[in-house]
This record gives C-alpha cells, structure tokens and sequence, in this order.
C-alpha cells in the first residue's frame, strides 16, 4: 500500500518521494519488485493497442501471439535493459564524482519506472478511447519528461544519502 500512496507523492514531490523509497528499498529483492511491477504495469497499458492490432489485422496477428511476444518482452528482457541502464548511469555518477551506491542507482531508475506506470496507463486508455493518435507524440514527450524527472530525483537523493552516510 505505501507504493501506491508514494507515486501518488511522487508526482507533487518527486524528491521527496524518491528520499523515502530509498530509504525503504534496501535489498536486490525490493529493487526487483519495484521494476517487475513497473513492467506488468506498461505491459498492460499496452493491452488496448494489442488488441486493436489483432482486429484489424484479422488472423494475420492473433491475440494470442501478440501479447506472449509482449509479456516476454515486457517482463523478461526489458528489466535486464533497465539493470544495465542503472549500471551504466551508475559508473556515470561515479565518473563526475557521486558516490552512489550500486543498489541506489539501481531504485533510483526502478523507482521512475513504477512512478511513471500509471501515467502510461491512462495514457493508453485515453489514447484508445479518444482515437486522437496526433495528440499521442505530445503525450509520449510529457511522459518522457515525467519519468526523466523521477529518475533524476531519485539520482540527486541518492547522491545525497551517498553525503549523510
């Protein structure tokens, strides 16, 4: 329950948000959590449009087919590019030199994942129910902006808990 209440905070105050999840995600356990609840999240937001491929595709694309390739996706592979993502953004932080810790940069990108996943979802039920697809690349920059913002948030806290400790 205090993952839904902190990305109802996070968007009024991502630092803060970012400083309390820190300090409350301490193990590899919680991280992973944090990015597969994020990912089943975007894998539903995407649920919508699969579903519009497949009828108006006919049999050339089930359902079926489309949301396994999906969820593998979704679920298998993109953590793993979101763990070298944090790697990376890691050895970055250290190169201007931050100490961060291997596990901060890692909640510090899971976090912007899972904060940013109900805003992608409503994107995609608006977008289905609306039709209006021009208005969607405005979407997808403020979402971009969104999830870039946590992420930096949750890299400046980490930075700064790097600080106090």
């Amino acid at each position: 329950m205090w993952a839904a209440i902190e990305v109802f905070r996070a968007y009024f105050e991502p630092r803060r948000s970012a400083r309390r999840t820190l300090s409350r995600t301490d193990s590899e356990g919680k991280a992973f959590a944090l990015i597969l609840a994020g990912c089943l999240v975007l894998f539903c937001a995407q649920i919508p449009d699969l579903v519009r491929m497949s009828a108006t595709a006919g049999d050339d694309l089930p359902f079926a087919g489309l949301a396994t390739a999906t969820i593998f996706g979704a679920v298998l592979l993109a953590p793993l590019v979101f763990y070298a993502a944090a790697g990376i953004s890691g050895l970055i932080a250290r190169f201007v030199g931050r100490s961060i810790s291997w596990l901060h940069a890692r909640v510090s990108l899971f976090w912007a994942v899972f904060a940013v996943s109900p805003a992608v979802l409503l994107a995609a039920l608006l977008l289905e129910f609306s039709g209006d697809y021009a208005a969607f690349a405005l979407v997808h920059w403020i979402l971009l902006a969104l999830f870039l913002m946590f992420w930096v948030s949750g890299l400046i806290e980490s930075a700064n808990a790097g600080k106090i400790e």
